[in-house]
């Protein structure tokens, strides 16, 4: 895996189980306080870097950089949104919310940069 840049990490807490979604897109819960995992082209608020169960600390990416699992295949500088799985997937039209740092295929962890343009369509 490519070195990726140092994210800024939030600390919220695990609206449901996150265990199975460490490096997948996350949005918020029904309040600003927990996050759940994000659905197919849904805006994320986050990139989860933990591996929490309901409940627990979920330590999210919220800008800088991360590492994200892809959905699919994703090319270098490819913008990047939500798959139905909160993994990554290569997007050209849509809500934007990464940029990756490396190419990649399905269920590989790359490096992302977060983009803070959340809602931008590319």
């Amino acid at each position: 895996m490519a070195a990726y840049l140092k994210p800024e990490i939030q600390a919220f807490t695990a609206g449901a189980d996150l265990s199975a979604l460490q490096y997948s897109f996350v949005k918020f819960g029904a309040d600003l306080e927990k996050v759940v995992g994000c659905g197919n082209d849904e805006i994320p608020m986050g990139i989860l870097m933990n591996a929490p169960t309901s409940g627990q600390m979920a330590e999210v990416a919220v800008a800088g950089g991360a590492k994200l699992k892809s959905s699919g295949v994703i090319g270098l500088n490819a913008s990047i949104g939500s798959a139905a799985s909160g993994q990554g997937k290569a997007i050209t039209t849509g809500a934007a919310f990464a940029v990756a740092m490396q190419d990649a295929v399905q269920n590989d962890v790359i490096a992302v940069i977060i983009d803070r343009h959340v809602g931008r369509s590319v």
